[in-house]
Formats: structure tokens, sequence, C-alpha cells
């Protein structure tokens, strides 16, 4: 033991800097991670407080296991970390050496514990609430090649819990067993092509909709941004001034709500932008038709007076009011200001993730170094290919591929919510009136 430790203080000095019981958790963890080749890594401040951290293979990646308390050292040193390794994409892990995969699962369509499981066994919902957790286990198995394969839906195992650190309510996973698995890709299918099956066949059969919990890594969540945006203005709260429009305020609503769906959501806030565009992408045209009205000499009468008065609308035809992407970019300028938007990157740090990660979801970049360029132009392109990108069904309509749920795109696009939400609120804004109640 006395060799190892200090093997361990020569790769971690900062060991000697912690106090007992910490020193004694943490060391030993260290320990067994370079028994198991396993990265890990610590920093101890000041005031004796520290985070360790164990990097568990991922696919091709690393996940981290954050360690700052002694309590979660403890459960750590529990568990057979060593042999397990995380399912890229999802909120779950694998083990080789026994052949098994746990994941998190999630009731959709506001199914609590106790209903779907009197659903999947068929058990009065009252008799359920009187079994222990431990009990509720909905299973079964079948023969796949030369393997019988066991599929279990229940409580989440004390290795996952730790591992993954989730604090789910109302916690389920699914446990695969009885397979072989050498790769991540390997555990990643069986866990796609298994659960996905037995989800539709159980929605079909019972009528309960189930789905896997996506593991989402971004430089910072939609939520995060969102909250981080609005707690720099913070005011006071009187009474309304201003009412809305009914419409958009919904789909504005829809979107703030499907915070589990990045994809559902970036379509409804663009909607509230599009249901703008007929006002802000005909504005000039607008502006000229009234313009000829107005003229005292007008006489709607007169061929050449109305000719005046269609020429002036295909023109606006001409210049672009009627393509999408140029209504969406109207519709932008007209409520949102260059500075205002370089302020909200600025003040919640967005600034790193447009310079890098930001490029492998669209092909329209943004530059914010660069004052002399209009970012409302930038996010315009951007937003627009975004949207193909995800209402397109057929790969060869775009440039970078669609984006799909539980993909690596779709974790970045929830960091690209908070502009949009941004620009959605903005623009609802712009168009509220007095309040009236009449």
């Amino acid at each position: 033991m006395g060799e190892s430790n200090d093997v361990a203080k020569s790769d971690l000095p900062q060991l000697g800097e912690l106090k007992e019981p910490d020193k004694t958790l943490i060391t030993h963890l260290v320990d067994r991670c370079q028994k198991a080749d396993i990265e890990h890594k610590l920093d101890v401040s000041e005031d004796g407080s520290y985070h360790f951290g164990i990097l568990i293979p991922c696919g091709r990646e690393k996940r981290e296991v954050s360690i700052m308390w002694p309590e979660d050292a403890t459960e750590l040193s529990h568990l057979e970390f060593e042999k397990y390794r995380f399912v890229q994409g999802y909120e779950a892990i694998c083990s080789y050496e026994y052949g098994t995969i746990e994941a998190y699962v999630r009731p959709l369509r506001g199914f609590k514990r106790d209903s779907l499981f009197s659903v999947l066994l068929g058990i009065p919902r009252h008799e359920i609430r009187k079994m222990n957790q431990g009990d509720l286990i909905f299973q079964v198995k079948g023969n796949v090649g030369e393997n019988e394969v066991n599929v279990a839906i229940s409580e989440p195992t004390e290795t996952i819990e730790v591992l993954t650190q989730k604090e789910l309510e109302e916690e389920l996973t699914i446990k695969i067993s009885g397979i072989s698995i050498s790769t991540n890709q390997e555990a990643l299918d069986i866990l796609q092509k298994l659960s996905n099956s037995l989800f539709f066949e159980i929605r079909n059969a019972r009528g309960v909709p189930l789905m896997l919990e996506a593991y989402h890594h971004t430089p910072l969540t939609a939520e995060a941004l969102i909250l981080a945006e609005a707690q720099t203005h913070v005011s006071d709260v009187g009474f309304p001034k201003y009412q809305y429009d009914l419409d958009p305020l919904r789909l504005y609503w829809y979107a703030t709500s499907a915070y589990q769906m990045p994809l559902v959501q970036f379509l409804a806030f663009y909607q509230v932008l599009e249901f703008y565009f007929p006002i802000y992408s005909q504005q000039e045209v607008q502006r000229q038709v009234k313009n000829i009205l107005k003229e005292p000499a007008f006489d709607p009468n007169y061929d050449p007076h109305v000719a005046r008065v269609i020429s002036a609308v295909m023109s606006g035809i001409g210049r672009g009011y009627a393509d999408e992407r140029s209504q969406l970019l109207m519709t932008i300028k007209a409520c949102v200001q260059d500075e205002e938007l370089r302020e909200m990157i600025a003040r919640i740090g967005l600034e790193e993730y447009y310079r890098v990660e930001a490029k492998k979801l669209s092909r329209c970049n943004i530059n914010c170094e660069n004052k002399k360029l209009d970012l409302r132009e930038q996010f315009a392109e951007r937003i627009y290919d975004i949207r193909c990108r995800i209402v397109h069904t057929k790969d060869t309509e775009l440039d970078g591929g669609r984006i799909l749920p539980f993909s690596k795109e779709e974790a970045l696009l929830r960091t690209e919510l908070a502009i949009i939400e941004f620009m959605a609120r903005k623009v609802i804004i712009a168009v509220s009136e007095k309040l009236s109640l009449r």
C-alpha cells in the first residue's frame, strides 16, 4: 500500500495537502485508477476543498465523474468502476466483462412510476403503492443467436447512480444482460435496437410511451444560458403595462415547455419570428404603397396610377421580401440591435463557443470579434441554415446533413437556443401594445 501511495503522490502532489479522511479516500481511488490505467485529476483549494475527477471511457471520448465530498468518494470506492464504461450519447453504462448495459429511461406524457408499473405489470395502482420499489420489475427474456438475453425495467443500480451522478425524480433504468460486447459501438447498437424495439412494443400493447435518457454535454445548457441572461437584467415586476399577441406567445410558451426536446424548441422559437414575417418584411413596400395612395391626384380608376401600385409591390418581391431568408433577416433587424446581441453573447460567455464548437453545427459561422460585421446578418443566415437542417428530410437537400434527435448536433443546438429565444422575446416585445382590458 505504501508503494502505491508513493506513486500516487508523485502523479498528484496535491494529495499531501489533503486532510483526513479525504486523503485516505482519494489516495485509495488514485491507486485503483493507476492500476486500471484510468486517467484522473485532482485540484485542491486553499480552504481544503477539492475536486477529484476520474475520466471513464465513452466511445472515443472520456466522461468525467466528479468527486468533491467524502460521501461521494466513499460511494465510488464501493463500486467496481474499473469495469464500466459510458455508452456514448445516452445516460448509460456498460460492462464488457459482465456483458451488461444499463440506461436511464424517461416515461413520456406525464406517466408516474406507479401508473407505469400498474400498466406494465397489470396490477392495480393501489396495490403497486404497497409494494417495495425494489420489487417493481418489468422483465422479458428471449434468445438472440446463441445468447439468452434478459431485459428489465426497474429502479437504477447504485453503480449507474454514482457514475452518472443523476438526480431524477422517480428514476428508472433499462437493464440488458446476457450479451457479448467488446466495443462502445456494439453496446450502443444493442442498447438502441433492443430498447427502442421493446419501447415500441410496450407503446403498441400497453399504450405507455418510453424513451432513453440522452446525455447532453454542451459548453452551457440552454436553461443556464437563458437564466444567466435574465439575471443580468433584474428589475422590479409591477402591474403589466403592455399586452402581447396571443398566438406567438402560445408558441413561445410551447417552446419553453419543451426543454427536453431542443429540436422542437428551436422550431417553435423560429415560428415566433416567422409569425411576424409579413409585418417586417413588407414594411418598405407598405410605405411606398401608402405614399402613392396618399397623393391627392391618385385616382383608383385611372390605370396608370393603379400600375404604379402594382409596380411598387412587384419591385418589393424582386428585392426578396417574399424569400424566407430575407424575411427572417428583416424581422431580426427590426427588433434586435447589433450591440445588444454582442452584449448578450459576452455577458453569458458564448464567444468561445462560436469560435470553436459552433462550426460543428452549421456552415454559417459567427464572427464575434469583427465589429464591422453585423451579427444580425450572420445569425439570420445561421438560424435559417439550422432550421433547414431540422425540417428537411433528405440529406441530399442539405450541405451538412440533417440534425437528428440524440445526436451530437442536437446537443450543440441546446446552446443555440439562448440566442433564438432572446430574439423571439425581442420580437414579441417590439409588437406589444399598451394594455387594454376592453
